[in-house]
């Protein structure tokens, strides 16, 4: 083998040995940036009840709102403090259209105790909600280019909510029945402080550039206010789950 050849072998693989070592030794960025989307699932259960005087007696009203898992957006920071301790920001963003299952009792016009039973679906519930959540974050690294990141601590959580508030019906002479036609709907907001708890795992491709997988779960009771003087209690937010970009630096 000419002995050009054996040069050119021995330093490739001299290179290939000092990028390999520095990138196993590569430290952790020192602060990494998160630009993620993904979806947070609602649970609990949200239902109302309120009554409106009518015909000279009392229309009831009961409403289950059907939650289902919504869109989510969210940014946040991670800053290394010392070794494996670190802080992270975190700002996301919920949305989603729901539905309402309404079960009304609506008095009769001329006799007293003859109620009508209505029922119906009123569509497009619209519910928004907007965290910030603050952690204390501890660091592994996971392989040569992974690090998996655990964080917990407090998370505001404010949340905007569509709840019906009077019903529309159809009714004809002699008015023995009635038929649900629509609903009367109003946005309730309010906040409150909770916590979250949280891993994301990332990978990445250059010392600067990355991507990663977030999984967290934030907990608030808020109390909407409703019907006036009323207020309902609503669990908000959930299981939180994204990917998306990773920015060292």
């Amino acid at each position: 083998m000419p002995r050009h050849t054996v040069r050119v072998g021995l330093s490739l693989a001299a290179l290939w040995l000092i990028s390999a070592t520095a990138r196993a030794q590569s430290p952790e960025p020192r602060a990494v940036l998160s630009i993620s989307g993904g979806v947070q699932s609602v649970t609990g259960k949200l239902s109302d009840h309120f009554e409106t005087p009518l015909n000279a007696e009392t229309e009831t009203v009961d409403v289950k709102y059907s939650l289902k898992p919504d869109l989510l957006v969210e940014a946040g920071i991670g800053v290394r403090l010392w070794t494996h301790l670190g802080a992270g920001l975190a700002v996301s963003r919920a949305t989603g259209t729901h539905s309402a299952e309404i079960e009304a009792s609506i008095p009769h016009p001329f006799f007293f105790e003859r109620p009508r039973a209505v029922s119906g679906t009123e569509d497009h519930i619209v519910r928004n909600e907007t965290g910030v959540h603050v952690q204390l974050q501890y660091a592994v690294r996971a392989g040569r280019s992974a690090t998996l990141v655990l964080g917990a601590g407090p998370s505001w959580i404010s949340v905007e909510q569509e709840l019906v508030t009077a019903i529309k019906f159809d009714e004809t002479f002699p008015f023995d029945a009635a038929t649900f036609s629509d609903a009367v709907t109003t946005r309730a907001k309010a906040s409150a402080v909770g916590y979250n708890v949280g891993a994301d795992l990332r990978w990445m491709l250059t010392p600067h550039v990355g991507f990663g997988g977030l999984v967290r779960f934030t907990r608030a009771t808020v109390d909407l206010p409703a019907h006036d003087t009323g207020r309902i209690s609503v669990s908000a937010g959930g299981v939180q789950g994204t990917v998306g970009l990773r920015v060292g630096f």
